[in-house]
């Protein structure tokens, strides 16, 4: 798997930056994945150049993660992806209306993108010759999700595991009891699949077994 990542500040804010990721087979690079578009979609588009995208991965819906979507969607035309619990909890955190603390992350609000296609653990996403296997890890949200590559050993984590740290379950929906079982989930993964999670940078499953955050 080739994985190119856009680093993008959110809200205009140099100080709070997620990665956006373009995923693809190293057979077909034309044809791209693209996972979390959470903001400046003009660099994400300049990213993608006249390569297809043949889907849009949302690992949970959080604000910071979905700011870009719709134009992304509209200048590819490309179907977007979320876990169903995701969909539902923030349709249900919608139906509470603006003045409700649960529809909110980080203060800010932001509607959830109109999803096609619910996902499921164990569910397989690809593009070209590349399959990625849906892992369900909620904690951060009910929803949250990480991508697997078998083959290559790679996994885009969102914001269960990051380096040196795990997501936060302090936000509506989050659940620490939840968070732990998904990380000792990713625990069973080979120490040497590499970590692409959706902030600061790149790790492995060995080196957050070493930081204590996972233990297996």
């Amino acid at each position: 798997m080739q994985v190119e990542t856009v680093v993008v500040p959110v809200a205009g804010d140099a100080s709070f930056l997620m990665n956006c990721y373009l995923l693809s087979d190293e057979t077909e690079p034309g044809h791209l994945l693209v996972v979390d578009p959470g903001d400046q979609a003009q660099a994400i588009l300049a990213a993608i150049g006249e390569r297809q995208v043949e889907g849009i991965i949302l690992t949970h819906g959080h604000f910071d993660h979905i700011g870009a979507v719709q134009r992304v969607v509209e200048a590819t035309g490309a179907e977007v992806m979320a876990h169903t619990d995701e969909v539902r909890f923030r349709e249900e955190l919608a139906a509470l209306g603006n003045g409700s603390p649960g529809n909110q992350s980080f203060g800010r609000q932001r509607p959830m993108p109109a999803v096609q296609r619910l996902l499921t653990d164990g569910d397989l996403v690809a593009v070209g010759q590349l399959s990625l296997e849906v892992v369900h890890t909620p904690g951060h949200s009910p929803g949250s999700i990480c991508l697997y590559d078998r083959l290559s050993g790679q996994l885009i984590s969102g914001d269960t595991l990051f380096f040196g740290s795990m997501g936060r379950t302090d936000f509506p929906g989050g659940s620490m009891a939840s968070m732990r079982n998904s990380l000792a989930r990713l625990a069973q993964l080979p120490d040497d699949v590499s970590v692409y999670p959706g902030h600061d940078r790149p790790t492995s499953i060995r080196q957050e077994k070493q930081s204590g955050y996972l233990c297996g």
